[in-house]
């Protein structure tokens, strides 16, 4: 069966699970400080689902999020803050945009690079969070290499992530109800599912303590 077929039907599978997901993760992410343990702790529960373990998503949600509190806020001062830092100012470059103006265009395309770049690494990071006993300069290693050695993966990462922020920037505030009630658990699953496989292919045994 292929991979594309797979995620359709565990999807349906888990789609449940994915609303009462959604939903905690929203409320833990209302407070911004929280929103990196609430990632890691979302990242964690949809791996769980995706092996078809036993899972209690509240209680495995909240577990996660208290264990991994500060060393994912780590995480998040560095991915989650470099994406939107160089998505603002690739933002506020396209508000300058002119046609014709040659410097402004440059400007955005050495801006796009690293929000890429972030955005992917992050996608490979909480995965890692969840699953690899490592200190955070290993991982974030790893995280920035796994964009370039799982291409295929990262290239789905990316389409996932223009979908769905096409979808939260254009869609509103119609879109709204959406988010509020799969959007961002959707979104976790569907980048987990691909970066999962990654993270157990490359990350090798001997790097774990």
């Amino acid at each position: 069966m292929k991979k594309k077929q797979r995620l359709l039907r565990s999807v349906a599978r888990d789609a449940f699970a994915l609303v009462k997901l959604n939903l905690v993760f929203f409320i833990c992410c209302l407070p911004l400080i929280s929103i990196p343990a609430a990632l890691t702790a979302m990242t964690k529960v949809n791996i769980l689902l995706q092996r078809e373990e036993p899972v209690s998503v509240v209680s495995d949600f909240f577990q996660t999020f208290r264990d991994e509190f500060f060393d994912s806020l780590l995480c998040g001062l560095v991915l989650v803050g470099g994406t939107l830092l160089f998505g603002y100012v690739f933002w506020f470059y396209q508000t300058m945009a002119v046609e014709g103006n040659a410097a402004v265009t440059l400007l955005r395309a050495m801006t796009a690079l690293p929000l890429v770049l972030c955005y992917c690494a992050a996608c490979y990071l909480w995965v890692m969070n969840a699953v690899v006993e490592l200190s955070f300069g290993p991982r974030l290693r790893n995280a920035l290499s796994l964009t370039v050695v799982s291409l295929r993966s990262t290239l789905f990462c990316l389409a996932a992530g223009l979908l769905f922020g096409s979808l939260a920037t254009l869609g509103m505030p119609y879109a709204s109800p959406f988010f509020i009630v799969a959007g961002f658990s959707l979104w976790n699953y569907c980048c987990t599912f691909y970066t999962l496989p990654a993270v157990d292919q490359y990350i090798l045994e001997e790097d774990q303590p």
